[in-house]
């Protein structure tokens, strides 16, 4: 990519040509399956039994995320879901360039429980540094992610019927939006 002056139209149908075919490189691997994970923050919780009507929902849901999860110059999601642990995935969240976090790389560990989709997924952030940083009042040193979806949070609950993993990957990114600062401010107002 070159950078050239920001005030023409050519300059900036350069730069955007230029990243047209890395993010159709990426967009082909943004949402893939994985044997079996080697490292995951929940793989010590029952797999659970083999239920038909949550797996064909999980495949379904997996299928769909293919095409509707994030990837441009701004950020994206890439997730990965093991077949033989279906009960684990995994999320890479790369922060949206116009934020705090921009070019940042999140990993996000997410456990699908037994009873899904009548109860909601569990998440945690892995990037954490050991445990040391906490980003946002919302995404924890610990790991803890608070969204209302998860049930960790105030808000807008869980919906069986209607709340999906694209919801609970898309609004994890959004928690990258914001200063730390916005995050404290909106908590304190609540």
């Amino acid at each position: 990519m070159r950078f050239l002056c920001s005030h023409c139209c050519c300059c900036v149908a350069q730069i955007d040509s230029d990243i047209d075919p890395y993010i159709a490189a990426l967009s082909s691997i943004k949402c893939e399956t994985v044997d079996k994970f080697k490292q995951h923050k929940f793989s010590s919780l029952p797999t659970g039994t083999v239920d038909k009507a949550r797996q064909k929902r999980l495949r379904s849901e997996f299928l769909s995320m293919k095409d509707s999860l994030p990837c441009d110059k701004h950020g994206a999601i890439f997730v990965r879901w093991s077949e033989s642990q279906m009960h684990l995935m995994k999320a890479l969240i790369v922060a949206p360039s116009d934020t705090p976090y921009g070019g940042g790389c999140f990993v996000f560990d997410i456990y699908i429980p037994d009873n899904y989709p009548n109860a909601p997924p569990k998440c945690e952030i892995i990037t954490t540094g050991g445990g040391v940083h906490r980003f946002n009042p919302n995404l924890y040193a610990q790991g803890k992610v608070c969204l209302s979806l998860l049930g960790t949070w105030q808000g807008e609950p869980w919906d069986p019927k209607s709340s999906t993993l694209h919801q609970v990957s898309t609004h994890t990114e959004r928690e990258l939006e914001h200063t730390p600062e916005d995050k404290e401010t909106s908590a304190r107002l609540v």
